[in-house]
This record gives C-alpha cells, sequence and structure tokens, in this order.
C-alpha cells in the first residue's frame, strides 16, 4: 500500500496530514472478478497517453529440426509482437460539509468501532470502481477513445469481435467440453482455463437433470463452495473493507464465476492469460478550497483501467437457452 503527500506541514509527519492517498491496485483487487479471471499489470505509470507495451510471440516455431552431430545448426527466425493496452480513467468527485467531514459515526458497529463519513464514502467509492470495472471488462459495453488519442475503444469480452460462438447451452453440457478443446485447439492454457457465467446461466446448468438416473443433477465435476475475499483499506485513520465474495462452480474442470455484468444469455470460456489487463492505483485526493465558500471540502477518486486480447478466437461464447431479460433467476 502506497501514500502520496501533496501538502504537508513542516516538521510533521507526512502520515499526519496528507492530502492525497493511492491505494495499490494489487491491495484493492485482490480476489475481484476482473483479478481472479484476467492477467493484471498494476502500473504507477499510467496516463491518457502512456500505454503498457506487452511484448509476445504470437507463434510457435514450426520450423524446428534434428541438428546432426557435429553439423552447424541452421539458424531459425522469430517473429516477435507487441501488444499495447491503453487506458481510461474512471472519476467520482465528492463534496462533504465540514462538519460531515468531521463526524464520526461512534456508535455504528463497522469493524469493531467508529467510521468516520469520509471512510464510509470512500469504501463505497472503492467498491464501486471495482464494481464498474468488472462490468466494463465483462459486459456488453464499449469505451470510447480519448479524443487525442489513436487507439481502439476498450471493448468488453461480451461483445468483443473475432471469438469462438459454441452454440446452445440447452439438454447437456456439451458446449463447455467444446469450450474446452477450442481453447487447447488454439494453444491457450490448460491450467487457465476459467468460465464467467450470468446467473441465469449458473442456474441453467444447476437445474439440469440426468434422465437416466431418476432426475439426478448432472454434477459429473462440480464442486460448490463459498470464498469471501477481503481487502482491507486505510483512510482517514479507520479501516475500512472493500468485499467482494466469488462464489465458485468447477465444471469440466474448469471454475464458473458468476457475474451479473454479463448479458444474461451469455457464458463466457477462455484462459486467463489471454486477457491482459493494466490497472492503476486508486488515487484520493482531498482539497479544502474548491468549495471554500460553501463551508466545505472535496474528495476526488481517480483510477485508469485498461485491456487487451491475445488472440479473440480462443474466447468461447456461449448462449443460454430460454434465459430470461433482466431480474433475478427463478
Amino acid at each position: 500500500m502506497s501514500y502520496e503527500g501533496v501538502m504537508v506541514t513542516p516538521g510533521m509527519p507526512q502520515s499526519l496530514s496528507n492530502d492525497g492517498v493511492a491505494f495499490h491496485a494489487a491491495d484493492l483487487l485482490t480476489g475481484s472478478l476482473i483479478d481472479t479471471c484476467t492477467t493484471m499489470f498494476k502500473s504507477d505509470m499510467l496516463s491518457d497517453r502512456s500505454v503498457i507495451q506487452v511484448p509476445f510471440i504470437p507463434e510457435l516455431e514450426d520450423n524446428l529440426t534434428f541438428a546432426d552431430e557435429g553439423a552447424e545448426i541452421p539458424e531459425t527466425k522469430t517473429n516477435a509482437a507487441q501488444l499495447e493496452i491503453p487506458t481510461r480513467k474512471l472519476a467520482a468527485l465528492k463534496v462533504l460539509s465540514n462538519e460531515a467531514a468531521s463526524y464520526d459515526t461512534h456508535n455504528a458497529e463497522y469493524n469493531g468501532g467508529s467510521q468516520s463519513v469520509r471512510s464510509m464514502i470512500t469504501a463505497n467509492v472503492i467498491d464501486s470502481i471495482v464494481a464498474k470495472a468488472n462490468a466494463v471488462l465483462f459486459g456488453k459495453q464499449t469505451v470510447k477513445s480519448n479524443a487525442h488519442t489513436t487507439s481502439d475503444p476498450l471493448v468488453g469480452l461480451s461483445q468483443l469481435e473475432g471469438t469462438t460462438d459454441l452454440g446452445k447451452l440447452d439438454k447437456n453440457l456439451d458446449p463447455f467440453i467444446d469450450g474446452v478443446s477450442n481453447i487447447l485447439a488454439h494453444r491457450g492454457s490448460q491450467k487457465q482455463m476459467v468460465c464467467v457465467a450470468h446467473p441465469y446461466g449458473w442456474a441453467k446448468v444447476s437445474k439440469m437433470r440426468d434422465k437416466l438416473a431418476t432426475e439426478r443433477p448432472i454434477e459429473p465435476q462440480e464442486l460448490i463452495k463459498e470464498t469471501d475475499v477481503t481487502s482491507e483499506i486505510i483512510a482517514d485513520g479507520d479501516v475500512c473493507k472493500a468485499n467482494e465474495a466469488v462464489a465458485q462452480t468447477f465444471i469440466a474442470g474448469m471454475p464458473m464465476f458468476i457475474s451479473p455484468d454479463l448479458p444474461s444469455d451469455t457464458i463466457l470460456v477462455f484462459d486467463t492469460n489471454n486477457v491482459i489487463v493494466a490497472a492503476s492505483p486508486i488515487r484520493i485526493n482531498m482539497d479544502n478550497s474548491y468549495a471554500f465558500s460553501r463551508d466545505a471540502m472535496s474528495i476526488r477518486y481517480t483510477y485508469r483501467l485498461g485491456w487487451r486480447v491475445f488472440h479473440p478466437e480462443r474466447i468461447g461464447k456461449i448462449t443460454v437457452a430460454g434465459a430470461p431479460q433482466g431480474g433475478a433467476p427463478a
């Protein structure tokens, strides 16, 4: 966890009068869907112009040969490529009266002690940032590029072009088997395979029955368990928590993660090292001059996020037959 000071009273410890705080992405995103289902690069140097450049070699060597003993080894050419990941800024601005900013809710039972209003707002904004990051990455959304850049927009995985259609999930689990074979056929990683489903997709799988075994639920490789991942953050001297409980179902050897951010009829099957995410620290800056005439203070929250996919064809898309639109699973 890192801290930034903007204005510090001379002779006093910086931590006692910090006007700016930065929470590293590794601290806040650990255990979240965007961290669990991707390969993440955390950088302090992201801006509207800078990009993360990831070198890679897109193909295996096809012309390797066995060399005779004592013979000269032939030289082969390596075709290197580069993946550029631009980022966009998520931001929020809050204005609090100085009375509200200094108020402590001593009677609130939060983490075993009192919590300031600023800490409550900060915890809420950070949770909202993590939720928004999950929504834009896995959902059917497009984040437009800045006007002064030439980079392509950020496209959510659910509407990314070039993905592989795995068919409909209706009466059996065959689409998941096809998803595994699609990843492996395109030389993806067997150890990094995951699937992400809307709650309707998870419900569809859970309700399937084996007609040959007296309506026994189809559970060939499923294990349902709860994991509660909690990240602690410190703001205004109080300990806050950004919580995201991830419920997992294992199917066809892959963990299934559940997210309402996907379209209700969509399940994605992919390997995590195929999706590269760039994330900055979440920066929190406080200022007493912006709303000085109103006897108030302002708090600004900023966070940069971007992503790219090495091989779109390694992402398989399953369509859930009969999935209702909107609402919660029946």
